[in-house]
């Protein structure tokens, strides 16, 4: 009893702090080498799950428990160039980057089946998803049942020997992808196992909707586009189309001049100050020059005076 509580009490708190369970196991892979259909048999039952060497050696772990990121340094515009493509996107290589996850599938664990068909049984996400591998010469070689290079739902990787493969993969457009798949073989099936592929920056995006199957998107490619509107009568006459008039453009008037105020003088701070002329100018010069024209009287009479006081001692005889 104490033990269904304590159990209960734990659910509840995870409940509070906004963790599952399932939440709370999601691994999330950035780089290293994936299998990630991971096909193995016993006693002729398959088992599908995923195997990588990210996080240790060979750690085995339920695709629904991972999350496979596909960072936005996987970008190229290169794949545009490619017919069989003609899109730019986020590229995994065939050949492993050390900054990005290298995965692909492995069938070696089912070698006593034989032959293995991994069957995506839905694919969906925001953009297209391409597979496909590069030949000796650089060619573009199809790894997809019928010669495909998109992979969408339905569509098959018919591995016929037990072996560990790598592929090019291409997402279109960043967000989460979704992929269901079983592998069947030996006439038995195995689990059906989600993948989750988060693309773009790192950060898992809201969950895009499903995408239309092969045939829902044939049906929806075939279907007639909307009738445009119809046009004006005066745009199916047969007279010469003229332009709508436009209203003159009123061209603005120029503002008027606003007086600008003239610079004060600069004054340095050693110079007097300009006071300009007053009205006591004229009577001090006047003083001035009385007293100048009296200096120069006196000086004129003192003169006279010494020549007659001589004169009078005799000394000028």
């Amino acid at each position: 009893m104490l033990k269904k509580v304590f159990i209960s009490l734990a659910v509840f708190l995870l409940a509070l702090l906004g963790v599952t369970p399932a939440s709370a196991q999601v691994e999330r892979l950035d780089r290293g080498h994936i299998d990630a259909f991971n096909v193995t048999a016993d006693g002729g039952e398959l088992t599908l799950d995923l195997k990588e060497d990210a996080t240790g050696t060979h750690v085995r772990r339920a695709p629904e428990d991972v999350e496979l990121v596909v960072g936005k340094d996987a970008y190229t515009d290169r794949t545009a160039e490619v017919p069989e493509i003609g899109k730019a996107g986020y590229l995994l290589p065939q050949t492993q980057r050390s900054d990005l996850i290298w995965p692909g599938w492995d069938t070696q664990g089912a070698r006593d089946v034989g032959a293995i068909d991994l069957e995506f049984v839905e694919v969906t996400g925001p953009g297209e998803v391409y597979l496909f591998q590069t030949g000796s010469f650089g060619s573009l070689d199809a790894v997809l049942e019928g010669g495909a290079t998109r992979l969408e739902s339905g569509a098959v990787i018919a591995q016929e020997e037990p072996a560990h493969v790598h592929a090019n993969w291409l997402f279109t457009a960043p967000g989460t992808y979704q992929m269901r798949v079983v592998a069947e073989g030996g006439g038995s099936s195995s689990n059906e196992a989600t993948y989750t592929w988060v693309v773009g920056d790192g950060e898992a995006a809201p969950a895009a909707p499903a995408q239309a199957t092969t045939s829902e998107a044939s049906a929806t490619s075939a279907a007639p586009a909307a009738p445009a509107a119809p046009a004006s009568k005066a745009s199916t006459s047969s007279a010469p189309k003229q332009a709508p008039k436009q209203a003159p453009k009123q061209e603005a008037k120029p503002a008027p001049a606003e007086a600008q105020p003239q610079p004060e003088p600069e004054q340095r701070p050693d110079a007097l100050a300009e006071t300009g002329t007053t009205v006591m100018t004229v009577p001090f010069a006047v003083l001035g020059l009385g007293v100048a024209v009296f200096g120069a009287a006196m000086c004129c009479l003192d003169t006279a005076l010494r020549r007659k006081l001589l004169a009078l001692a005799g000394v000028g005889k």
